[in-house]
């Protein structure tokens, strides 16, 4: 492998910024809600809802702000595979001969690339708990634990297929491509 051949695709620190920016604005709602005076609000909703509000969205900052200050680069691409570490459930290095194929998924208005590996339960266990339980359900859904999704990278969906397509086929042992 040479470091000629290798492409590292960096977070982008805009949008990432950007998530982080408003989930502070939810933390603060979630406060107002919690220390609101007396309102006709029910004590259930109000603390329950201003409770949650602050620990989930406190916890979606904190993870982004951990992606901010990540040395590693999202992705990269090289003769060893595809190294993935685009987000909470990215699982690390996908050796070109586990690639057995990819698709496209869209949801919720962004379009998910999905890895097609040859053991999907060998990148489940690499996983902590909860980030197992979420790749599980991309498992369950797409047939691979394995999404990812270019809207906190620098590049585009379409870069990424087409990096994928050029790796693959120059390292991968197996044909691979859209499934």
């Amino acid at each position: 492998m040479s470091a000629m051949d290798e492409i590292r695709i960096e977070f982008g620190g805009g949008k990432v910024l950007l998530l982080i920016v408003a989930g502070l604005a939810f933390v603060a709602v979630g406060y107002a809600m919690w220390t609101a005076p007396d309102t006709e609000i029910s004590l259930v909703r109000r603390y329950g809802a201003g409770g949650a509000a602050m620990v989930f969205f406190g916890a979606c900052c904190l993870l982004g702000l951990r992606q901010c200050l990540q040395r590693k680069p999202a992705l990269v691409f090289n003769a060893q595979g595809l190294s993935d570490h685009s987000s909470q459930i990215a699982v690390g290095l996908i050796p070109w001969a586990d690639i057995v194929g990819w698709e496209v998924s869209a949801g919720r208005g962004q379009q998910f690339l999905i890895i097609k590996v040859r053991a999907p339960g060998k990148y489940l266990s690499r996983l902590g708990p909860v980030a197992r339980l979420f790749s599980h359900f991309n498992f369950i859904c797409y047939g691979s634990p394995i999404a990812i999704s270019s809207t906190a990278l620098q590049a585009s969906f379409d870069d990424l297929l087409v990096l994928l397509g050029r790796y693959h086929q120059r390292y991968g042992s197996a044909p691979a491509g859209w499934l």
